[in-house]
């Protein structure tokens, strides 16, 4: 404000006052610069005194970027929730695809079961799962008794045990 009254009156007019806000580049929108403008008392001939327009713009423009603050944390927290709907990055689709062909390539029988423990080296060697995660998953499934499990019971169960 000082830089702009030149005259040393304590005063500006609108105008000077519109510029001087769009000149500040403090991120304020057009729509954000007219509400603060519009808290403005100008006289008789459009000046406005400083120390009355002050205060007041200091707290519409502080409500401003607390609203605009607000906004970018309640976005941040849709795009987190977004993606607590991954596991590895991938979607519960893309998971499960990549877990029937990993351990589709362990089913050498071709009858869509494999031994629990191909299927744990499976998992933790192409999908880069701990050991503790691949054993979780895989305990979930039904067993033939044989130690041998479905690829379609740990594939319907590892995302949401994973997750």
């Amino acid at each position: 404000f000082s830089s702009a009254d030149v005259s040393g009156s304590g005063m500006l007019h609108v105008s000077e006052l519109a510029d001087l806000l769009e000149s500040a580049d403090l991120g304020l929108s057009a729509i954000q610069r007219s509400a603060i403008l519009s808290e403005a008392v100008a006289d008789e001939d459009g000046n406005v005194q400083y120390e009355r327009f002050a205060a007041d713009a200091a707290t519409i423009i502080a409500a401003i970027i607390d609203l605009q603050i607000n906004q970018q944390r309640a976005q941040a927290v849709v795009e987190a929730r977004q993606g607590a709907d991954t596991v590895l990055g991938m979607t519960e689709q893309e998971f499960s695809e990549a877990l029937i062909d990993s351990l589709g390539r362990s089913d050498t029988t071709g009858t869509g079961m494999v031994h629990s423990s191909d299927a744990v080296a499976s998992l933790v060697s192409d999908l880069n799962l701990t050991q503790k995660q691949a054993a979780g998953v895989v305990r979930h499934a039904r067993s033939d008794g044989e130690g041998n499990v479905s690829i379609n019971d740990v594939a319907a169960g590892a995302f949401a045990i994973l997750k």
